[in-house]
């Protein structure tokens, strides 16, 4: 089966708005790491009250979003210079993360309504393929 252009485009977008989304989805999931200090019993370990614990990664996570433009203070928790770098690091990468799963969703959004207009359905199993196997190649490099 050949792809065309407009296919093969599509199918790029759509594969980094999964995969932006599912990143963005899991790290703004709050309620996933609330059950993991039960269940973990992270607070037991830490010898930090559970509510500390929340309250903090509420803070910690809110920064990480690309509409808080402060800086970072925990207040129940001392950080270092390094630790300080290390998070604008991670915000600047959850930042783009963010906004290519804007930007190639609304792109994905528009080509997607055209192609199915267009009663054109190939774009489903190229991005199938891509979102499968791209990732996988880039774990395997990594894991290399």
């Amino acid at each position: 089966m050949s792809y065309n252009k407009k296919d093969i485009f599509l199918s790029i977008m759509l594969m980094i708005f999964f995969i932006s989304f599912a990143i963005v989805f899991t790290v703004f999931f709050k309620q996933l790491y609330y059950f993991d200090i039960d269940y973990l019993n992270i607070d037991i370990i830490s010898g930090i009250p559970a509510k500390i614990v929340k309250e903090n990664y509420d803070i910690l996570i809110n920064y990480q979003s690309i509409f808080y433009q402060g800086s970072l203070n925990l207040p129940d928790f001392v950080m270092s210079t390094n630790g300080r770098i290390h998070f604008q690091e991670v915000k600047t990468i959850f930042e783009v993360i963010q906004v290519l799963m804007i930007s190639s969703g609304v792109v994905s959004f528009i080509m997607t309504l055209k192609r199915l207009r267009e009663k054109e359905y190939r774009f489903f199993k190229l991005t199938g393929m891509l979102t499968i196997v791209v990732p996988s190649m880039l774990g395997f490099i990594a894991a290399l």
